[in-house]
């Protein structure tokens, strides 16, 4: 048979209800098993669970251990002053519990008989690692972690681009150094930002549960963990609209602001994902667009901002004004720019190179206004005797040149040049390193 008592225990715990307790315990049947509930209902034991225990009456000394121990357990939430008094009036200090809980009263004992030396098991459970569980165990093991499907574009790209939206800034750095020489990352900052941010959406969930990022794939239709490829952010016909609004500013004299737009395409061509040949083509034709504007603009931003009191201040003004016109710009923008010079040169009173400028300007079918004027200049400067410049330029329209970006003198060909790795700007050797 199994006795099974089950007792209740409020605090606070008297020396009568807890003496007892033990004399309950010690009344136990020769032989017989006694299983064992005890609860705590104490005011200060919070969430204490009830132990189970099958004791042998055979050894009374068991169940004095197993009790003890429950009740150091369960006491301990208790003040210390309390809690030494009841383990006082108990008679269970650290030492009994301590030489009662080993059981090891005599070492001379055989102790526990377990030899499964000499067990005949089947073949194929002594080869098997594996384990036997209860079958009332619930084991629960979580799953692997997925993979986003930001780190699949790091490794299935080397593209700036991909990396970027990826956030492997690092990797993305590094490329652009390799690529096209890329060393001060200060101005790509705001683009990497907005790639970024862009490259992902994010799904508003059901009240109380956060929200969820999705990632825009460019190859949805046949996408795969070894093909996923995010979406891209900046197309080509993106930049050619920015293009547009470039020449808007630069026609209305922006200058300024002009260059900027020019600068940032500049800077956004590299990240670009092209799909054909003509693609490619037509994003180098902004490369040398952008080059040769943000090159004129800054010098003429140059030249408007320098002094024109000496003689040598106006040449040096007209100089850089002749070398804006030799800039690959617009219709409409060189236009004015050879407006420009033929007013310096012929206030210069440098009629040969005026007269030059004008036909130049003529050539280009000018509105009518425009043509009727710059005919008039080109007669005065063709009726001077002799037809000569007042002073000597550093132009000679006739041999093809470059202009540094970096000092505003003309490069002409044969002299030595570094390049731009990015824009394909020409600078002068001793600018070579900066």
């Amino acid at each position: 048979m199994i006795a099974v008592i089950v007792l209740e225990v409020s605090a606070p715990y008297s020396r009568t209800v807890l003496t007892f307790v033990l004399k309950i315990l010690t009344l136990v049947l020769a032989g017989s098993c006694f299983e064992f509930r005890m609860f705590f209902n104490c005011r200060n034991a919070d969430l204490v669970l009830p132990i189970r225990a099958f004791i042998s009456a055979s050894d009374p000394s068991c169940l004095s251990i197993m009790f003890t121990r429950y009740v150091k357990v369960s006491i301990s939430s208790r003040a210390p002053s309390k809690t030494n008094e009841l383990e006082d009036e108990l008679d269970i200090g650290g030492d009994a519990v301590n030489s009662n809980e080993t059981g090891d009263k005599n070492p001379e004992d055989g102790g526990w008989d377990i030899n499964d030396a000499d067990l005949e098991l089947p073949s194929d459970l002594q080869n098997s690692n594996a384990v036997l569980t209860n079958k009332n165990e619930n084991v629960y093991v979580a799953p692997s972690p997925g993979r986003p499907n930001s780190y699949l574009w790091s490794e299935n790209s080397n593209l700036p681009a991909d990396q970027i939206m990826a956030g492997n800034w690092m990797n993305a750095m590094r490329l652009l150094n390799a690529q096209v020489g890329v060393v001060n990352f200060e101005p790509y900052k705001t683009i990497f930002m907005n790639l970024f941010s862009a490259s992902r959406i994010m799904c508003t969930a059901l009240p109380l549960v956060p929200s969820q990022f999705a990632y825009p794939q460019r190859n949805w239709k046949k996408i795969s963990s070894t093909s996923a490829l995010p979406a891209p952010v900046i197309s080509l016909n993106e930049l050619i609209t920015r293009l547009q609004t470039a020449y808007q500013l630069t026609t209305k004299g922006k200058f300024q602001d002009a260059i900027n737009r020019f600068r940032i395409i500049l800077l956004s061509i590299p990240l670009l994902v092209v799909d054909s040949p003509s693609e490619e083509s037509e994003a180098r034709s902004l490369i040398n667009i952008c080059r040769e504007y943000i090159v004129g603009l800054s010098m003429e931003m140059t030249r408007k901002s320098m002094p024109k009191d000496t003689i040598t201040e106006q040449i040096r003004n007209a100089e850089l004004a002749c070398y804006f016109t030799h800039c690959r710009l617009e219709t409409p923008h060189l236009i004015l720019t050879l407006r420009t010079a033929l007013n310096l040169l012929y206030k210069l009173k440098n009629y040969r190179s005026a007269a030059t400028m004008a036909r130049r300007l003529l050539d280009l079918a000018p509105s009518l206004e425009v043509a009727q004027q710059t005919r008039k200049i080109l007669q005065a400067c063709e009726s001077v005797t002799p037809n000569e410049d007042s002073h000597a330029l550093s132009y000679d329209p006739l041999n093809p040149f470059d202009i540094c970006a970096a000092t505003y003198t003309p490069i002409y060909r044969g002299k030595d040049s570094v390049r731009d790795p990015l824009s394909g700007a020409y600078y002068v050797p001793t600018m070579k390193g900066q």
